[in-house]
């Protein structure tokens, strides 16, 4: 009978939809992001079967390098390309989820150097961690407006688990916030242009915007939308809550909080590229201001990762500046800045935790006193990541504030300025420091046992920091590389 025909003929063409659809996503683009869920997943299973911490530990540190491997095997292999439309994965992308890959992998490192009372007791906070780099992950491949805002979500909700019940609301509220003026946003842009494609969005407002004709909506929309990414991105003043989420937060989340978030930030602005053309010289305002807020909070504080907290505002608002100067120079200064920002601050971050003896005590600036008696190879190793953030050649952050302010010095000169001044509160922040670890006598609290992991951490940091300023013309040129295969 037609009527049984066509009734039959219903669930069939469904099911090839479905198989259509999921053999679409089963194709070499996608192969990081299943990489890092199919490894959370394993974790959990594991989990249930009490697996031993260090097999958990060992899984997802495996996980992680695959995905970044892959990223980067699938891209110069010419396999990327487009997922159904609104993810792909090219050379910039790429070079996105290797860097949250790595920042992953120093969470857990510095995880397994802590003393057993503070380390992870289930396999949750691994999947967490790899749930967080998976929530980047699909911002860094996204180019619609709907995977990024989940990922945002992804990332947002793992990283609120891991840093701990003291902070979590702070942070859900205030990434709550964030996603909602996105979100808003994004669909005030859809109003205005009638896509959700993030490419899309570059004739309308190139036409309207900078001539100041007219498209009210997208000029609403798009200052919502850079309110809340300079919120995900601790961009000045939208940084306020950072400094008590990283003193209340579980410390081997702090590389991830201080890394992966404005980097996630940052991904989300970079598949626009030009539309924001408009709002540039806003942006790099408020990226130099914060450079300077940052490192004055640093200086200020009392707290070891309160100081850690401005220095991520501070390093943030230097890449926020890279990143609006980008369009002219290329995409290799703030990928260069990133990476050479991120070894520096996972070294400090391990230093945060080789201090930390107790679960309920806040780390203190004062506790790094004698550190460089009792601990050589960790006290030189901070040394030089302080270095590297004060820009002292030809340590890598030397190389990476050149090479993005020699990009904006043209058209930002008074941002390229108060980048200056903050880089010269940043001596006296490392200068305060160095004298607390070299100069002052040890006290008398207990110290937390430095393991191998926080040690092998801080020394590999800092020698990628000497490495990467020794060979920065050929890392540069292999990021051009890769951030040109498209």
């Amino acid at each position: 009978m037609p009527g049984a025909h066509l009734d039959c003929a219903a669930p069939l063409g469904g099911v090839s939809i479905v198989t259509a659809r999921l053999s679409a996503l089963a194709q070499p683009a996608s192969v990081p992001l299943l990489a890092l869920l199919a490894c959370a997943v394993c974790v959990l299973l594991l989990d249930l079967g009490r697996a031993p911490r260090r097999l958990m530990a060992a899984l997802s540190l495996t996980g992680l390098i695959i995905a970044a491997a892959m990223a980067v095997i699938v891209v110069t292999s010419g396999q990327g390309g487009s997922i159904q439309g609104i993810m792909s994965l090219d050379g910039s992308s790429a070079l996105f989820v290797l860097f949250f890959c790595g920042v992953g992998a120093a969470c857990l490192l510095t995880e397994q150097g802590m003393p057993a009372a503070l380390g992870m007791r289930d396999a949750s906070g691994y999947a967490l961690l790899l749930l967080a780099a998976s929530g980047s992950t699909i911002v860094a491949q996204s180019n619609h407006w709907m995977p990024t805002i989940i990922g945002m979500a992804v990332l947002h909700v793992s990283l609120a688990a891991l840093i701990g019940s003291q902070s979590a609301w702070l942070y859900v509220l205030v990434q709550g916030l964030s996603q909602a003026l996105t979100l808003f946003g994004a669909v005030l842009l859809y109003g205005a242009t009638g896509t959700m494609q993030t490419g899309g969005l570059l004739d309308v407002l190139a036409r309207s915007v900078p001539q100041g004709t007219a498209n009210s909506l997208a000029v609403l929309g798009t200052g919502l939308v850079i309110a809340g990414v300079c919120t995900s991105m601790v961009i000045a003043p939208f940084h306020i809550w950072l400094r008590r989420a990283c003193r209340h937060a579980w410390v081997p989340a702090g590389p991830m909080l201080s890394l992966a978030l404005p980097a996630t930030a940052v991904a989300a602005l970079a598949h626009v590229r030009h539309t924001w053309t408009a709002a540039s010289d806003l942006l790099a305002l408020l990226g130099s201001m914060s450079v300077i807020l940052g490192y004055v909070d640093a200086l200020r504080s009392r707290s070891l990762p309160g100081a850690l907290a401005g220095v991520t505002i501070a390093q943030s608002g230097c890449l926020l500046l890279a990143w609006v100067a980008a369009p002219d120079s290329g995409w290799v200064p703030p990928f260069y800045l990133m990476g050479s920002s991120g070894l520096a601050i996972v070294s400090l971050w391990a230093l945060a935790a080789s201090v930390q003896s107790e679960a309920n005590r806040e780390p203190a600036v004062d506790d790094l006193a004698g550190l460089g008696q009792r601990r050589p190879w960790l006290g030189a190793a901070a040394t030089l990541s302080l270095l590297s953030i004060a820009a002292l050649p030809p340590l890598a952050g030397s190389i990476a504030l050149l090479a993005f302010l020699r990009s904006a010095a043209a058209a930002y000169s008074g941002a390229v300025g108060m980048v200056l001044a903050g880089v010269g509160v940043a001596w006296l922040l490392t200068g305060r420091w160095t004298w607390t670890m070299w100069m002052r006598p040890p006290t008398d609290r207990q110290w937390a046992r430095t393991t191998p992991e926080l040690l092998l951490l801080a020394v590999l940091s800092a020698g990628g920091l000497v490495l990467a300023g020794i060979c920065a013309e050929m890392l540069m040129r292999w990021i051009a590389g890769l951030s040109a295969i498209v």
